[in-house]
């Protein structure tokens, strides 16, 4: 006959992976509400009449939503609870994708846009920050890795999901779905999300100065800095490869599936590196995984721009960067963890500054890499082994991968 302790501890168990699951569903959303609309975008503008620069401009009112929130949802969700925060993007991301099926002015769109960007800053930064209170860092770790294995799909298969359903309906139906879909995952989320999530952090910040303060004391702080630049380096690369790679595959090779086909491996990888992890996390531990993926990750870029710069074929260089991809695999998840767990702050404010500093690097890269012309793959090289570089330098400083975690009550 089971214990009343391990019954109730598997019941809470199930309970975390069905919040996760939810949690994921919706996240997926968000970011579909980006990548099935990219296909859309010329039908944007020639139903509201406006210039195609126009039309692209929702994409960026997106992400600016996005950034401009993270830093203001952390110490909000710090005072007032996770639950009502992240309960409360749900409704109006759902809410601002009916009403993007519906606008009829080009504003009215755009300010839609905006919203639904906000809208995943709140459901990021309280979801994960719940996600982390509530687990231990291996769990935390394990659970984060197979969700981040989920949402990578979206910037393969959104694109392709956006176009099939230009087949079908038009660029307003794409909202309508995802409107659909966001309110069946609230519902979710409402049933499993755990009942600490509704009470306010202990640690909150008691004022904008406060806040100040310790966004800023997170922002000069060595122990932070170091895993966040790791973190982001990685990323980065990611994303770099995730914007440039239509361009480039497009020139290199005459399939016009061929991205579709290269994001399908690339992390077809990542999400079998997602296993590895799972079965190792606990017996190697958080930092020596780190050490060894970020190892891995330098050893495939350099790879990579060796055979770019042999002039190797095309499929072979694709093939060799599937080592970034199962590197990120089984570093991203013990970066995000060590490097929360490197302050005693309230989580809400740690995820934001997280969340924040990774947007700014994905910024970044997708305007340096417009800015330097990347159009080819040994351009691609170039950037992803400068990256890997980073971040495999600063896992070797004693504030990257060689300063303990400070212990964080679960």
């Amino acid at each position: 006959m089971p214990q009343p302790a391990t019954t109730a501890s598997a019941r809470t168990a199930r309970a975390h992976v069905a919040f996760a699951l939810a949690l994921v569903f919706i996240e997926c959303q968000l970011y579909l509400s980006q990548d099935m609309y990219l296909p859309a975008m010329p039908d944007v503008g020639r139903d509201f009449a406006v210039s195609p620069w126009l039309a692209q401009s929702s994409v960026g009112l997106w992400l600016l939503g996005a950034m401009v929130m993270q830093p203001v949802m952390g110490p909000l969700s710090d005072r007032h609870g996770r639950r009502p925060l992240l309960l409360a993007s749900c409704v109006l991301f759902a809410l601002a994708s009916l009403g993007c099926a519906l606008a009829t002015p080009f504003w009215l769109f755009q300010c839609l846009r905006l919203l639904q960007g906000a809208c995943l800053a709140g459901v990021v930064v309280t979801g994960y920050a719940t996600i982390h209170e509530a687990l231990s860092t291996v769990e935390a770790i394990r659970t984060q890795a197979w969700m981040g294995a989920i949402t990578v799909l979206a910037p393969a298969v959104g694109p392709l999901l956006g176009a099939l359903m230009l087949t079908t309906g038009t660029w307003r139906t794409i909202f309508l779905v995802l409107a659909a879909a966001t309110t069946l995952g609230t519902f979710a989320l409402m049933r499993h999300m755990p009942a600490a999530a509704a009470r306010p952090d202990a640690k909150a910040a008691p004022s904008m100065r406060a806040i100040v303060a310790t966004y800023a004391d997170l922002a000069t702080s060595a122990r932070v800095v170091a895993p966040l630049g790791i973190l982001c380096a990685i990323i980065a690369a990611l994303i770099a490869w995730n914007v440039l790679s239509p361009f480039m595959l497009r020139a290199t090779f005459a399939n016009p599936d061929a991205f579709v086909m290269a994001q399908l491996y690339l992390y077809g990888l990542y999400m079998l590196g997602t296993r590895v992890l799972n079965r190792r996390i606990e017996v190697i531990g958080p930092e020596r995984l780190a050490r060894r993926a970020a190892a891995l990750c330098l050893g495939a870029t350099l790879l990579v721009l060796l055979a770019a710069l042999c002039d190797a074929p095309p499929l072979l260089t694709v093939a060799l960067l599937g080592g970034l991809t199962l590197g990120a695999s089984l570093l991203l998840g013990p970066m995000m963890r060590i490097t929360l767990e490197r302050s005693q702050h309230a989580m809400g404010m740690r995820i934001a500054m997280v969340t924040t500093a990774i947007d700014l690097s994905g910024v970044a890269v997708t305007f340096g890499g417009a800015w330097l012309h990347i159009e080819s793959l040994r351009g691609y090289a170039v950037l992803a082994t400068v990256l890997a570089s980073i971040a495999f330098a600063l896992s070797r400083t004693r504030a990257g991968l060689g300063m303990p975690i400070i212990a964080t009550p679960n």
